[in-house]
């Protein structure tokens, strides 16, 4: 209790000190330095996109690999993991366990 009590009034003394006031260098650009202009948005999301009916191998390689995991998938989500004799015996130690 004691060091807590310590510790609030450090955390207290803390908080009332005024904060450090920090000098920062101001930067003057050179004038022969010219900033880039700024593109609308529109333009550059168009210029990123396809035309319609457009593939790229990349994206058809990238679309046989997610239909060929797709299919792994739901192969793997039909299959069953536990047998029925394993299943049967979960289901009684589940009921077992409820029961106390």
């Amino acid at each position: 209790m004691r060091t807590a009590f310590a510790f609030l009034v450090l955390c207290v003394l803390a908080a009332c000190t005024p904060p450090p006031e920090f000098e920062a260098e101001k930067v003057v650009l050179s004038p022969d330095v010219t900033t880039p202009s700024l593109l609308p948005l529109d333009a550059l999301i168009a210029a990123t996109q396809r035309p319609e009916g457009a593939s790229a191998p990349e994206t058809d390689d990238l679309d046989a690999r997610v239909a060929a995991l797709q299919s792994r998938a739901s192969t793997l989500a039909e299959a069953q993991v536990v047998d029925q004799t394993t299943r049967a015996q979960l289901d009684a130690a589940l009921a077992r366990r409820d029961a106390q």
